[in-house]
Parts: C-alpha cells; sequence; structure tokens
C-alpha cells in the first residue's frame, strides 16, 4: 500500500509538473495598458511627465518610460513634446551637454520649457571657487542659444553670478519670440542686507535684457539677484507677473527707472518685491522731496496679489506710498532681515500695519485700497499686537489669513475686546511654527466671546525647526478646538538627484531588440 501510495503520489506530481509547464507556455493576455492605443498612451505619458513639481522631476520620469519595453520606447521617441521639457543641471559635463543636445533634436518642433539648475548642493557661493563659472555656462549655452526661437520658458538658479552674468551677455542681441516666462535667479539673499554693494565688482555691468526688443508674449518675470539695463524696459512692458527682489544697493534701478518699469505692465496682476524696489536718496530733504512728488503715481488697476519682503519696515511704508491700489485682494509681508548679519534684534513691523490701517480708512482717498482684500499672509515678523488687531479690525472682506514663524503677538492679535472680534469673518487660519500654546489660548478666549467660528484651521511644525510631534495632551485641546494637525514638511531642494539614469547604448540595444512588450 505504501509502495502503491508512493507511486500514485510520483505520478500526480509529475502530471501536475506538466500542466503547470504547458499553463506557463501559453500566451498570456496583454496587460490593459498595453492594450490602450498609441493616442491614449501618449496622453497618459505627456500628462505624467509633464505634471511634476519641481519640472526637473520630469526627466526622471520620461526616461523611466522609455526603459519599460520597444512598443513605449518607439512611441516616447516619436512624441516631441515629450522632450521639450529641458533640465540641465550641476555639475556642467559633455555628458549632460550631450544630453541636451538629443533631447533638443526630440523636442523639435515644439516650443521649449527650459530650466538651468547649476546651484551647488554644497551651497558654494564662492565667485572664485564654485564649480559652474563663465565657460561652463558658454558651453550650455553654445546647445541652446541656437533654438532661443522656440524658446517659450527660461529658468536659471545659480549660486554665483558668473553663470547669469553669461546669459545675460549671450543675449543681448537676440530676440525670443515665444518667450512666456522669464525667471533669473542667484539664489544668494545676503546680497539684500542694507549697505551691501554687489560682487564681483568687475562683473557690475548692466546688459540690456534681450537687446531691448519688445517681446509680446513674455508675460511673467521673475528677476532675483539679477539686475539689468533698467533704462531699456522694453522687454519688461505688458507683464502680468513680476517678482523683483534681493538686489544690492547699488544696482537698484531709479525711481524714475522703477516708475516706467511698473507704468508699462498696466495688466500686472501679481507683484512681488523682496528686500528693495526703486533707490531711494539717503539726504532726508530729497528722499521726503522725491517721494511726494511721487506719492499714489504708480496706479496698477489690475493687481491682485502684493508680496513684500521686508528689511527696514520704514523703507516698506516709503515704498507703499508710491501705489495707488485699488483692487488688492491677496497680501504677504516677509520679514527677511535673517539675511541681514547685522540684525542684533528682529525690529517691529507695527509701522507697516499702521500704515495699511490708515489707507483702509480714509477711503476714498486711500491709495491702497483693502475693502477687496480676503487673505492677508504674515512670516518671520512681529507685527506688533496692537498694530495687527487694528488692521485686522480695518479689513471686512477677510477670510484667508496665514501665520508663519512669526512672534506670539501675531496670533494674540486675533483675542476679541470690548471693540469686538479681530477677522471676525475668518473662514481659514494656517499658522506653521508658532507656538501652539498660545494658538490654543486664542482659540479658547475667541470661544468664550462667542465669536463666529473659524471653520477651517490648520497647523504644522516645520520640519526643520527641530521642536518635534505635538505633545499628546496638545494633540488633545487640538481636537477639542477642530484645529487639524499638518504633518510637516521636508524640503528637498534637488530631488531630480535621486535618479539613477542609465540611457547607455547596451540598454537601448536591449529595449529595442525585444521579441514582445513585457
Amino acid at each position: 500500500m505504501r509502495l502503491s501510495f508512493g507511486a500514485g503520489s510520483s505520478v500526480d506530481s509529475c502530471s501536475h509538473r506538466h500542466s503547470m509547464v504547458q499553463s506557463l507556455s501559453k500566451p498570456r493576455p496583454p496587460t490593459t495598458i498595453h492594450c490602450l492605443p498609441d493616442e491614449i498612451l501618449a496622453y497618459i505619458f505627456l500628462f505624467s511627465c509633464h505634471d511634476c513639481d519641481p519640472v526637473a522631476v520630469s526627466r526622471g520620469a520620461v526616461l523611466y518610460i522609455t526603459h519599460v519595453c520597444s512598443r513605449w520606447r518607439q512611441l516616447a521617441l516619436s512624441l516631441g513634446e515629450l522632450w521639450a521639457f529641458l533640465v540641465v543641471s550641476f555639475p556642467i559635463t559633455p555628458e549632460e551637454l550631450d544630453r541636451t543636445k538629443t533631447w533638443l533634436g526630440r523636442s523639435e518642433p515644439y516650443p521649449l520649457h527650459i530650466t538651468v539648475d547649476v546651484r551647488d548642493p554644497d551651497w558654494d557661493f564662492n565667485e572664485e571657487s564654485h564649480p559652474v563659472q563663465w565657460f561652463e555656462m558658454q558651453a550650455t549655452m553654445g546647445v541652446i542659444l541656437p533654438e532661443i526661437e522656440r524658446w517659450k520658458e527660461m529658468k536659471i538658479y545659480a549660486d554665483n553670478w558668473a553663470p547669469l552674468h553669461a546669459f545675460l551677455y549671450y543675449t543681448r542681441n537676440t530676440s525670443a519670440p515665444l518667450l512666456q516666462d522669464l525667471v533669473l535667479q542667484r539664489c544668494n539673499p545676503y546680497f539684500s542686507a542694507p549697505d551691501q554693494r554687489f560682487a564681483p565688482s568687475r562683473s557690475r555691468d548692466f546688459l540690456p535684457l534681450f537687446g531691448n526688443q519688445d517681446l509680446e508674449e513674455l508675460k511673467a518675470v521673475e528677476l532675483e539677484g539679477v539686475h539689468v539695463d533698467w533704462a531699456s524696459s522694453l522687454p519688461l512692458r505688458g507683464l502680468t507677473r513680476l517678482s523683483f527682489g534681493y538686489h544690492a544697493e547699488d544696482v537698484l534701478p531709479s525711481l524714475d527707472e522703477f516708475r516706467d518699469l511698473l507704468l508699462g505692465c498696466p495688466e500686472l496682476d501679481s507683484l512681488a518685491v523682496m528686500g528693495w524696489g526703486p533707490r531711494l536718496s539717503r539726504d532726508s530733504h530729497e528722499r521726503k522731496t522725491k517721494l511726494q512728488q511721487f506719492r499714489g503715481t504708480l496706479l496698477l488697476p489690475r493687481l491682485r496679489n502684493l508680496e513684500l519682503g521686508v528689511m527696514i519696515p520704514s523703507y516698506t511704508v516709503d515704498f507703499l506710498s508710491l501705489f495707488t491700489i485699488p483692487s488688492l485682494e491677496m497680501l504677504t509681508l516677509d520679514g527677511i532681515t535673517r539675511y541681514d548679519p547685522k540684525t542684533l534684534s528682529p525690529p517691529h513691523f507695527g509701522s507697516i500695519f499702521d500704515f495699511l490701517s490708515r489707507q483702509a480708512s480714509s477711503s476714498p482717498l486711500s491709495y491702497i485700497s483693502t475693502h477687496s482684500l480676503s487673505s492677508l499672509t504674515i512670516m518671520n515678523l512681529n507685527p506688533g499686537e496692537e498694530a495687527l488687531r487694528s488692521f485686522l479690525f480695518d479689513i471686512q472682506e477677510l477670510r484667508a489669513l496665514t501665520i508663519q514663524n512669526c512672534d506670539a503677538s501675531a496670533l494674540t492679535a486675533l483675542i476679541p475686546n470690548n471693540v469686538g472680534t479681530p477677522g471676525k469673518d475668518l473662514a481659514r487660519l494656517f499658522v506653521e511654527s508658532c507656538d501652539p500654546d498660545v494658538l490654543a489660548k486664542v482659540l479658547w478666549a475667541r470661544r468664550s466671546y462667542q465669536s463666529p467660528a473659524i471653520t477651517d484651521i490648520t497647523f504644522r511644525q516645520n520640519a526643520q525647526s527641530g521642536t518635534g510631534p505635538l505633545l499628546p495632551e496638545m494633540e488633545r485641546r487640538f481636537a477639542q478646538l477642530n484645529v487639524k494637525v499638518a504633518p510637516s514638511q521636508q524640503i528637498d531642494h534637488f530631488p531630480w538627484r535621486k535618479f539613477e539614469v542609465d540611457d547607455s547604448e547596451d540598454l537601448v540595444a536591449a529595449i529595442l531588440d525585444e521579441g514582445g512588450d513585457t
């Protein structure tokens, strides 16, 4: 019996294995995605690769797609639009430039979105020792400049001046007829410190942007730490979005040049000025006379969003006095005194809110109307409790308030008093990197005064602050107050460096030689 049982088991086992082999040898039905027509696959490729933020991540996405199977690779190579988002990144090597040439060829004839990011991951700001100098940028321009008529978006990020100077030099006599979005950033905000002079001084020349030619399609420009010939601002006319800032004092535009720049943009919808706008005289009498002459003359009829990086509050008050803004909806104030090594203690920013309160209460004669102001963001500053509270009483349409890394007075300004409830119609409150205990006390105070409830309250700790997660007791208090606790966010400035890309000839050949899709 045992022998008969064993033999039968062996036969059954062999039969089972034979049936398994037959089953595996049968052709498998293709997976669902391989049943899709090329037109649908192409749409999926484009959507998945070009919906990345930052756009640099799309490089890895495109290369992953081309290494799945032969069908996908052939389809991807036939989609010029898929290759029209180019990233040239640190370090600039012959291999990097060869890859850029290849992508340029594959992208024809589509408009180009180009990002040149030559920031050193080790944050090397030294002009002499930085690995990317004029020569490396000259080589890069030699690759991308012949395609300037296809540029739709150009973004350059650098630690040092040489790459940006080279870009301005090689484009000084050219035009980019399709260009819509231009970002030039020297990522060194410490040049915005008071009395800081531009360096290197030998490269301080003011070059005309794109030969001072009218770029009709250009609508959005960011010039941070980058100066041009301000008197030749024709390419900057007609903008809808302008970001300007982190300039050294000796490369700022004059008040007349700054006025001409802004008045050339009557459709401007968003303006960000970080640190300094125009250069103002240090002579108090001359400064006062000039400010009176220009008061309210910078009319921006369509401006809805204003962002200000404040180094010296008194300068910001003088700067704001130049404007007439009838339709402001969103205001951001960011204290940037952290970029001034000489600042021992942050200044009080109450004078700015006092100025804005006077504007709000002097209607219809005010130059900056806050009647439509629905969103306020304050960051990295001490607003002064009474100054901010008074301002909150004056803006009746405020619905969203964001407070990030601010003094406790930014929160306590929300506590009701015998006058009423500041920001009584707030619907959304977002608080980050502030004292959670103070926030809880403020919310309890508003509840005890039977103030209208804020329906959407979110608190988030800054992952960089090292304060750690909230204690269980604080989490319980927040739950009682209907405060949502958002997870901390770690900022990764170089996410695309994670991609290990292999586009070698051997691998490509293996993909193209496949017998079938997998």
